[in-house]
This record gives C-alpha cells, structure tokens and sequence, in this order.
C-alpha cells in the first residue's frame, strides 16, 4: 500500500519558492520605502523654498539667522503658515544655510537612492548624481 504525502524534495522546492518571493518583496518594500522618503525630502525642501520666496517679497530680503531655529522664527515672523519640516528619517532638522540677507541654502543631510541629487555638498554648489539635495535662493540681489 502506497503512503499518502508529500516528499521530503516537494516541500523543500515549496519552501524555496516561498524564500525567494519573501526576499524579493522585502527589497522592494524596503527600496519603495527609500523613494518615499527622498521624495517627501524633496518636498519639504520646494515647500521651504516657496516660504523663503515669499518671505522676500514681503521684506525685499530672506530670513536671516545663525540657525534653523533663527530662520524659521523669522519665516514665522512674516510667513504665519511657515512650516518646519524635518528628515522623515530622523526627525532632525534640514541643513539650512541662512546667514545672509541676500541667499540662503537648505541641503537634505543625504539621499538615500544617491545618483538623484542636485549638489555635491551643502554649500549649494549644484553638481549632478551627488547625494545631497539643496534648494537655493531665486532671486538675486545686489
């Protein structure tokens, strides 16, 4: 009489087939996750820019400070709707760059998919497939 089941081969074939679609869903999941944090970084830093423009057309020059905490207390000062964005990593603030009247510079600490960002560092300096992503000031003053 003939046994009824599965080979010990069957269940390993399953199995393997299991743990291969597992891990190439956990790479994507984790690489979809990745793309949403850049983008919401990205987001944030054109959300800071549109405040920082329309700060200047309000004072006719940008926020000034030695800290984002300064800048953004000035942005709130004229801006009330001004938001205050951090990483969606790590919650800690964007590397901001406000010292002067006449620009300003606000840099993501690092991207996580690095061949998409716009400058080599955050001084600003817009160089292509770095891992830095900055916005800068539009308007230029004399």
């Amino acid at each position: 009489m003939k046994e009824k089941g599965f080979t010990f081969i069957e269940i390993l074939v399953v199995v393997t087939i299991i743990a291969t679609l597992t891990a190439i869903g956990t790479v994507s999941y984790i690489q979809v996750g990745k793309q949403a944090r850049d983008a919401k970084r990205k987001d944030d830093l054109q959300t800071l820019q549109k405040e920082f423009e329309m700060y200047y057309q309000i004072n006719s020059s940008y926020p000034v400070g030695s800290t984002p905490d300064a800048c953004y207390d000035s942005l709130v000062a004229s801006i009330a709707t001004a938001k205050h964005p951090k990483d969606p990593d790590t919650d800690l603030d964007y590397v901001w760059d406000c010292s002067v009247a006449q620009a300003y510079c606000i840099c993501t600490n690092s991207l996580e998919i690095l061949t998409k960002g716009n400058a080599s560092d955050t001084a600003c300096t817009f160089a292509d497939n770095e891992a830095y992503y900055c916005v800068k000031n539009r308007q230029t003053l004399n």
